[in-house]
């Protein structure tokens, strides 16, 4: 996500139109969406994970065109 923040904040500064820098502040969105999610799922403090919702959490992020780095941590909470 650090990468694309840095892409989205250099296209600032060219004088050009660039329609695909809508589509991965987009992207970025959403994966900063999902990590704060899954972050929050993975918290060991976090009373209860719920199979259907990690499995929910799981299904959003496949999708989403931004490498998450907590999506096998999720998908294999055993490994975390």
């Amino acid at each position: 996500m650090s990468t694309l923040e840095a892409i989205i904040h250099e296209a600032r500064y060219i004088a050009a139109e660039l329609p695909n820098i809508t589509a991965l502040q987009d992207a970025l969105k959403k994966a900063k969406e999902w990590a704060a999610q899954a972050e929050d799922l993975l918290d060991p403090h976090h009373p209860f994970s719920y199979l259907d919702t990690l499995e929910e959490l799981v299904n959003r992020g496949r999708p989403i065109p931004v490498r998450l780095d907590l999506l096998p941590q999720v998908f294999y909470p055993s490994s975390f």
